[in-house]
């Protein structure tokens, strides 16, 4: 049974997500995990010199030998076993050569793998599989950190990591590894000046800058993150400013609130102050999360992307799974250890995650469905349910605000050892059965 003091929680997902993860590695045929194709390209283009301009491609060149690479349904598996075996020439003929940018440095992790996999056999095959391995390592290198540091919240981050959409970027040559890790680094750290466990020097201020600094690198999204340097304790003048603030909210929420609405709405007005303004972000926004008969990729690629969305979108945990883990999601949310934290942390720390899917949302419209692709429409397209799947740490403070009168009123107190055989229950039973989903798509 994990135990705090000795530490198991973090061995117990080191085990899962090392284990889970090689399986996902392995499993996954080349080039079948969403946009996988795209960031191969981009990272191989980071560290090796070729003519031939496989940046310019969203899906892999047909030199790897076998006939549309880029396969949206089940192949026989002699596919699978030629992206290992058969040699690619532009790769063989390649010579290694950085070209990296502050950007690449996201792609850090898989572009070793990638190297290393190169020199140890030129083919898709196994470039994939060692840059997925390294993503996979640096993935659970830094959520163990992160879960280990913590103040509190240890059970639902764990959770969150072991989501079978986690585990699947992870173990993906995706960027979206360095997303997820400044999220829980983030959540962590700020876990610790929450509950002033250790004082504030220095190293915090320089961890904290780095933070801000690689969360531009991520997504530009990710900056909502800056909010949470409001909730840091302050001292002397800008304390007592900070404070008064706070004290009015107290005595007069509903008027704070609508304050704090109208500048969001002001915020949202200015991003589409070139496409129909404010007006046009409520019609968008309405249709992308309320309107399934406009925007059909609600259920299946945002809501069902955030716990498990497999094969380019093909196929998916089931919905009653899904259904499951919000469910105990949210009693581990509940259930969680009291802890005195300030009013202020809880509200930015909740808007905080609502504003991230409607930045995200919002960008998406601007830059992918107007921008690239051109359309027309009233709802946005691109945004998928891993680029919330992170952000959910962000209810744990909501989750022990509401917690003690909740299980008062259900008369009912869920103890430490049940919630850790449900965390890991759950997240075990979630894995296996994706692994089990993923081999009879592809095999």
């Amino acid at each position: 049974m994990p135990n705090k003091k000795n530490g198991s929680i973090e061995k117990l997902f080191l085990i899962f997500i090392l284990g889970f993860g090689v399986f996902f590695a392995l499993l996954a045929p080349v080039g079948t995990i969403p946009d996988e194709q795209y960031h191969f390209n981009q990272t191989f283009r980071l560290i090796f010199h070729s003519d031939q301009k496989i940046s310019d491609m969203d899906r892999l060149p047909d030199s790897a030998g076998v006939t549309d690479i880029s396969f949206d349904g089940p192949k026989p598996t002699s596919l699978y076993a030629e992206s290992y075996t058969r040699k690619v020439p532009f790769v063989e003929q390649t010579k290694f050569q950085l070209n990296f940018t502050w950007s690449g440095l996201r792609r850090l992790p898989q572009a070793i793998g990638i190297l290393i996999g190169r020199y140890i056999y030129p083919s898709y095959g196994v470039m994939f599989l060692v840059g997925r391995l390294f993503n996979l390592l640096f993935y659970a290198g830094v959520i163990y950190i992160a879960i280990k540091k913590a103040a509190f919240g240890k059970f639902p981050m764990v959770f969150v990591a072991l989501l079978p959409m986690s585990v699947q970027q992870a173990a993906s040559l995706s960027y979206d590894t360095s997303l997820f890790a400044v999220c829980f680094v983030t959540f962590s750290m700020m876990s610790i000046i929450w509950t002033r466990a250790e004082k504030l020097n220095w190293k915090w201020a320089l961890g904290l800058g780095t933070l801000v600094g690689v969360s531009y690198l991520t997504k530009s999204s990710a900056l909502i993150l800056l909010s949470l340097l409001a909730t840091i304790p302050a001292k002397g003048h800008l304390r007592a400013l900070i404070d008064g603030f706070w004290g009015v909210f107290k005595k007069h929420k509903r008027v704070t609130f609508l304050l704090i609405l109208l500048g969001l709405l002001g915020v949202f007005g200015f991003i589409f102050k070139d496409q129909g303004g404010l007006l046009n972000w409520f019609q968008v926004m309405f249709n992308t999360y309320f309107s399934t008969a406009k925007n059909t990729n609600l259920d299946l690629v945002v809501t069902s992307g955030i716990f498990g969305a497999f094969g380019r979108f093909q196929f998916y945990i089931p919905e009653w799974l899904i259904i499951l883990n919000f469910i105990l999601f949210a009693m581990l949310l509940l259930s969680e250890k009291k802890v005195k934290l300030q009013l202020r942390v809880t509200v930015i720390s909740a808007l905080l995650f609502v504003m991230n899917i409607l930045l995200t949302s919002s960008i998406y419209y601007i830059t992918y469905t107007h921008g690239q692709l051109g359309l027309d429409v009233s709802w946005s397209l691109g945004e998928q349910g891993r680029y919330y799947t992170p952000f959910l740490l962000f209810l744990i403070p909501l989750g022990i605000a509401c917690g003690e009168d909740f299980w008062k009123s259900v008369s009912l107190k869920m103890a430490e050892f049940l919630r850790a055989r449900l965390t890991f229950f759950m997240a075990g039973f979630n894995l296996l059965l994706s692994i089990v989903l993923i081999y009879l798509y592809w095999y």
